[in-house]
Formats: structure tokens, sequence, C-alpha cells
């Protein structure tokens, strides 16, 4: 059967009795019947592996996620699992806790690039002393979520926010967001990408929207990511091309016309400009990659 497009999945199609937000095992329920096809969610998840390991592409890119990790995936990310492990599966949603506001994260000790970061993907490895500390905090989660006792939200919403602090300081000991530290305007320009890649491909239309200059925004973007705000919205288009070509059949002028383009043979020419691959070349190259 043709694949016409990437199914998206909210918290209770997974969890049918959830409010906004979940914890469990990742062997029970609805977390261990997790399709192996490509699909979207529309909240976010936090995956750690205790044993085994699961091999996931996220946005057509393989990762191994192994024992003794922990996998953030925002919203929107189209994901591929295989493979079998234990461990844990917080999901929320953006209603519940917004890890998209830096200036917030940074009040309460949350680093946003767990979530948000050029290659929208983070895996941590917490020492045996985190591992400890981080297990007692999700089994008050679970606790709150079985038992829902008076004021159950209010209790995992605090404990959803310990959790992120702590893995927080696990991902500045691994120092992989020093250089990053001033980027709230940077994600801010990352989020409103993700919003209007289909009608705004122009760096005016977002320099505008963020009350800034166009020299402005490209040297912010420049200094936080090395590429000018222009290259980071053609890289968003390039990317949600890829997905589809990666996750779907659809033909190049469907594509085209879901991405905002008008001109098929011009979305074709364009492509490989800044891919060095035609469509067909990349949907043959990643199919075979992640076989």
């Amino acid at each position: 059967m043709k694949a016409t497009d990437i199914p998206l999945y909210s918290l209770r199609d997974w969890f049918p009795d959830a409010e906004k937000f979940a914890v469990t095992t990742l062997s029970s329920g609805a977390a261990g019947a997790r399709p192996a096809a490509p699909h979207r969610n529309d909240f976010y998840s936090i995956l750690w592996i205790t044993d085994g390991d699961i091999k996931v592409t996220l946005d057509t890119v393989p990762y191994t996620a192994q024992a003794h990790t922990i996998l953030f995936i925002a919203p929107g990310r189209v994901a591929e699992f295989h493979g079998h492990a234990h461990g844990w599966w917080i999901a929320f949603e953006e209603q519940f806790y917004c890890v998209r506001d830096e200036a917030a994260n940074r009040s309460r000790g949350i680093n946003s690039l767990l979530f948000f970061n050029p290659d929208f993907a983070t895996v941590l490895s917490p020492d045996g002393t985190d591992e400890t500390t981080l297990s007692g905090i999700i089994a008050m989660m679970e606790d709150e979520c079985q038992k829902k006792g008076d004021h159950y939200v209010d209790a995992f919403v605090n404990l959803l926010q310990l959790f992120l602090i702590r893995v927080s300081r696990i991902m500045e000991r691994e120092e992989r967001a020093g250089e990053h530290a001033t980027a709230g305007p940077f994600l801010q320009f990352r989020h409103l990408i993700e919003q209007h890649y289909k009608d705004k491909k122009n760096v005016s239309d977002y320099a505008r929207l963020l009350n800034m200059t166009p020299v402005c925004l490209n040297a912010l973007s420049k200094s936080l990511s090395g590429q000018t705000a222009g290259e980071q919205i053609r890289g968003h288009v390039i990317l949600e091309a890829k997905r589809l070509l990666h996750n779907t059949d659809l033909s190049a002028k469907e594509i085209a016309y879901r991405l905002g383009f008008e001109d098929a043979p011009y979305f074709s020419r364009f492509f490989k400009k800044y891919t060095s691959q035609t469509l067909l070349e990349f949907r043959d190259q990643s199919r075979l990659n992640t076989v």
C-alpha cells in the first residue's frame, strides 16, 4: 500500500486514561505497542533505557539508545523504533509543561536544549548516582499517576520539573550546552521556522516576527549555529522534504505542494542544489541506510 502521510499520535492514543501527562515502563501497555513504522507524536517524550537497546531513527538520522541512556524527543519529530528494551517512558503535553520558553527555563534551572538543539535530539548518559536519584523521582511520578491522590497534578508537575533540573545538570556536566547558553532568541527563531516554513521562506519574514533586522537575525544565527538565518530556513524545508521522501511514497510534485512550492521542477532543483542528490537518489539511499 502506498504511504501517503506520516501518522500523528496524541497522548491519549498511547495512554487513553491520561490527562496531560503519563509515565510507564517501556515494556508495558501502550508503550510496549509503539509502532516500528515512522510516526510523529504531538507531545514530549523522555525515554530512559535501563536495559537492552532500541534502534531509533529521528528525522531520517539513526541512533542507538543503549542501556543507561536517556533520549529526549520533542513534538513533531518523525520517529521510528526497532528492538526491545526495558526502562521508563515519561510523556507530557505542551499545555502541561512548556519547555520552549528559554527565559522561564533559565529561572527554573532547566535547559531547553534537552529537546531543542541543532540536531533536535539529545542523548544523555547518567552515572550510577544520577540513576539512583532519577529512579526515585520516576517512582514517585508513577505513584502519583496510579493513585491520583489530592493535588496529584501539582505533585507530578513538580516532580517533572525536578527531573528536568537533574538531567539539565547532567547535560551541562557533559559539556553539551556551553556554547549555546544564550540561545533563547535563536530557539524562538527555530520554533517559528517549524510553524511557518511552508509559507515563509525569507529571512525578513522571521526578522519581522522577532522584532529585529535581518542583519541581526543572520548574525545571531551564525554565532550560535554556524549557519545564516537563510541556511536555517532552507535546512528545515529540506529536512521536511527528507522526512516525506524517507517515510512516504509521495511523488515529487506532491511533496513540493505540501512544502509550499507551486513549481515542482523548481523544488527538485532546490533540493538537488542544497543536498547534491536528486529526490530519488536521497529516497533510495536513506532507505538503504536504515535497512
